[in-house]
């Protein structure tokens, strides 16, 4: 279970990375990425934007991609999404 601390952390992280991709520091985004991911790991937002940002339009790799395909695995992607209860 994630504490309020870790999620503030995590959010943080996330912001700086944002901030260090869009400056184009993208080892510095990468750090800042990863202890997002790590503080809040069910946080999907963090991982589709890390995802994006540090492999954009690549198929599957050993890197931000693969880890996407191994996340998916880990939760079963029919628990992707949320169920409706219609």
């Amino acid at each position: 279970m994630v504490n309020g601390t870790d999620v503030s952390a995590a959010t943080a992280h996330f912001e700086l990375a944002q901030h260090f991709h869009r400056k184009g520091l993208i080892d510095a985004a990468a750090i800042h990425f990863e202890e997002a991911m790590r503080l809040q790991p069910e946080n999907w937002t963090y991982k589709c934007q890390a995802w994006a940002c540090m492999n954009p339009g690549s198929k599957p790799t050993e890197g931000y991609n693969r880890a996407w395909l191994e996340a998916g695995d880990k939760i079963g992607i029919e628990n992707y999404y949320e169920r409706l209860d219609l």
